[in-house]
């Protein structure tokens, strides 16, 4: 399945990047911030600052792609081709945890997984020179690790380093670093003896058991750490004004946790042949957690404002779908309120189908990630995407595996393929119309127009002036 699969991507990517066309979307990224980036840091090569630069993201990225740049004498084609090998073995990973699965057919398999590649918010960076797909390898990986029965040293000792190319990649990642300690932390217990496992004897054991987890997450911390010394914030000062600071009231009225959820609704109606048996069993079994998650996916709705506000962040995608309706009080968009409560049952439901265990770190998982989202204002839907389809595909493959095809009926085990074949179609509609409309551009085009029409607000963060560094200042304190 892994290979169907990569071998599947391959051939797509290949046809992207030979027709070196790309989308007004992508390439606005691509050509006014991270390709120059990249030839800065190539220009420098083998010295490096890493004070002034066009992204807004660490610069691990950038600096891998300067050496390739310059080993290639400055081919774009194969930084392209970079990218694909780098969300190949994404997707190859990604695969490869769904085949363990018991009863998990290759067919299957790799429709799970089809959603993921047809997103034009995974499919873009996989063939174009954008770092999200580096980023999300790195946190599947130490995804991967976490949900092991059993986490050595080795696997710690790995996590570590593949933490330390996140936080160099993308350092709004750092929150993978919580599943990881949970997930180490959660070793130690019995989950058999339902009663015992939460007594305070036990939970201190726990929590004793995770310091070689916390240990292995220092570096990355430090490294962190360091940036944020010289820049003065989470961001180069180039962006600071772009992604203000947040205070803690922002992130707590942050509606991310809303977003990521109604998300996780609308995708989940293409897994519903995953969800029907675990809801079935919640039902019958244990009724108020499904009230209770229908009574908290309501309230995370109603905290924030989740109507639409192009300044505030909230826009492009769904977003765009809450403009055209009314709303509530000028506070809470419907179609934000009926997902996220949608949204809050068919992740209990999916959830429901995992070892205890694993629930447990996966809510730890997304709770970590709604907080670390909740740090930025900006909304969108192209950074909810990804770790909702890798969530609902890592969910769905257990459910599937909990409640085999075998003893489901027909219509139902033909859906667990049909139902994300068919969210993926619609996803590659998606991702190729911008190709086949006027406006795409070739690779080698002059950049967009880095303020468009419709743009509002302030001056995009590429129109700055470079920021002064101040005398004496230096990356390392020593």
């Amino acid at each position: 399945a892994p290979a169907i699969l990569v071998a599947m991507f391959a051939l797509l990517a290949s046809v992207i990047i030979l027709s070196q066309r790309i989308p007004a979307r992508a390439a606005y990224d691509q050509k006014l911030y991270h390709v120059p980036s990249i030839q800065q840091f190539a220009d420098a090569l083998p010295a490096f600052d890493p004070w002034d630069y066009l992204s807004a993201t660490t610069p691990g990225y950038h600096i891998f792609y300067a050496l390739v740049y310059r080993a290639t004498s400055g081919s774009l084609i194969s930084l392209q081709f970079l990218s694909a090998l780098i969300a190949a073995a994404f997707f190859g990973l990604l695969a490869s945890m769904i085949a363990r699965k018991p009863s998990q057919a290759v067919l299957a398999t790799c429709a799970l997984c089809l959603p993921l590649l047809a997103s034009p918010y995974t499919l873009y960076p996989s063939v174009f020179i954008l770092p999200d797909m580096l980023g999300w390898l790195c946190v599947l990986i130490i995804l991967a690790i976490s949900l092991r029965d059993r986490i050595t040293p080795a696997w710690l000792a790995l996590a570590s380093a593949v933490l330390v190319m996140l936080v160099m990649t993308r350092q709004i990642h750092v929150w993978v670093a919580g599943p990881l300690v949970f997930a180490t932390a959660l070793q130690s217990l019995d989950f058999s003896a339902k009663i015992t496992w939460l007594s305070p004897r036990t939970l201190a054991r726990a929590a004793l058991r995770s310091l070689p987890a916390i240990l292995a997450c220092i570096p990355a911390v430090v490294l962190l750490a360091l940036f944020v010394r010289y820049w003065g914030g989470l961001v180069p000062p180039r962006f600071q004004g772009w992604y203000p600071t947040r205070t803690v009231v922002d992130m707590v009225l942050s509606p991310a946790g809303a977003f990521f959820l109604t998300m996780t609704g609308i995708y989940g109606c293409f897994f519903l042949p995953f969800i029907i048996e675990p809801l079935r069993d919640l039902w019958h079994r244990h009724r108020t957690w499904l009230l209770a998650a229908l009574a908290l996916g309501a309230l995370i709705a109603l905290l924030p404002d989740t109507t639409y506000n192009y300044e505030a962040g909230r826009r492009t995608g769904v977003w765009n779908l809450t403009q055209r309706l009314p709303t509530i009080a000028n506070h809470t968009s419907p179609i934000i309120l009926l997902g996220t409560v949608w949204g809050a049952l068919v992740l209990t439901a999916l959830l429901w189908a995992q070892p205890l265990r694993h629930r447990l770190i996966y809510l730890c998982t997304i709770a970590a990630y709604c907080a670390a989202m909740s740090a930025s204002q900006e909304t969108w839907q192209r950074y909810f995407d990804p770790m909702v389809l890798m969530l609902l595909v890592l969910l769905s493959a257990q459910s599937s595996a909990a409640h085999p095809a075998q003893f489901a009926p027909r219509w139902q085990s033909a859906g667990r393929t049909l139902g994300p074949a068919l969210l993926a179609a619609l996803l590659l509609v998606q991702s190729a119309l911008p190709f086949v409309k006027s406006d795409a551009t070739t690779m080698n085009a002059p950049p967009p127009p880095a303020k468009s029409e419709v743009h509002q607000g302030a001056e995009p963060p590429v129109l700055f002036p470079p920021p002064e560094k101040p005398a004496g200042k230096r990356f390392w304190p020593f």
